[in-house]
């Protein structure tokens, strides 16, 4: 909430922030505590969360969104390639993010196996509604009509839109 007053931007009605150390908590026992509702259509946020988790932990936290997502529901995170995890140095960027990562005094515990995210999803009833790369967010977003890349972006992440159909 500090940011937002920060920004002087005005936190919606809606919008409830739930503090939650997911290698240590349950997300689903916070979210009720903060009231929310099981089985309502809902958007989950874990945008720079689940490379920092250990994988039980990012497990857990997947299984509790698909215990508690109505149908409809929508979860958009970010991930990083399984290979950065195990520092195979196969992508642009991978050296700095890991270095910046490491002076921040924080570690990456948890990455995708490139091409597996639907895979991964259907684990816990989800599935891929939208997935880019850094090719495609480059094309999307920093690719002139001409076709010139006018910036590169790290390769290492990946965002996901998945959504519980049932």
């Amino acid at each position: 909430i500090r940011q937002y007053e920060k920004r002087r931007l005005s936190v919606p009605k809606n919008v409830v922030f739930v503090p939650i150390d997911f290698d240590t908590d349950l997300l689903l026992p916070k979210l009720e505590d903060a009231g929310f509702s099981r089985n309502v259509r809902s958007l989950y946020v874990l945008e720079g969360v689940l490379m920092y988790l250990q994988p039980q932990s990012a497990h857990l936290t997947l299984v509790d969104i698909a215990k508690s997502a109505g149908a409809g529901s929508e979860a958009v995170f970010d991930y990083v390639h399984a290979s950065v995890i195990r520092r195979e140095g196969l992508y642009y960027g991978e050296g700095e993010i890991l270095e910046a990562v490491a002076k921040a005094g924080e570690e990456w515990h948890f990455g995708l196996e490139k091409d597996q995210v639907g895979r991964f999803l259907s684990e816990f009833g989800l599935e891929v509604g939208d997935h880019k790369d850094a090719s495609g967010l480059e094309r999307m977003y920093f690719t002139e009509p001409s076709g010139r890349v006018v910036a590169r972006i790290n390769e290492t992440h990946c965002l996901v839109r998945a959504r519980k159909a049932r």
